[in-house]
């Protein structure tokens, strides 16, 4: 998908082994002006020097991180349950 927004810096990115680049620039300079990428996805974590109102006018973008919230938020619930039951297992030993 297309993310649409604008940046403003001078600034030169190099993304580090195993990190991948949120898209490729259609036009612009991107991350550093040289291999066409702009931005960052590292495991749950997004970046981009993308200036303005990324979510609005990114509405797949926007949908991707509640669908992301969703899934973290039912592992936590489904981890802390787990985890209060072992927690009422050891106080029912006592």
């Amino acid at each position: 998908p297309v993310v649409v927004g604008f940046e403003n810096h001078a600034g030169r990115t190099h993304l580090r082994e195993g990190a991948q680049a949120l898209g490729t620039v259609v036009k612009g300079f991107g991350n550093n002006g040289e291999d066409g990428t702009e931005g960052l996805r590292y495991r749950n974590v997004i970046a981009t020097y993308s200036h303005g109102p990324l979510l609005p006018k990114n509405p797949r973008v926007a949908d991707a991180l509640i669908e992301l919230a969703d899934i973290l938020e039912r592992r936590f619930l489904i981890l802390m349950t787990l985890l209060k039951t072992q927690l009422m297992i050891l106080w029912s030993k006592d």
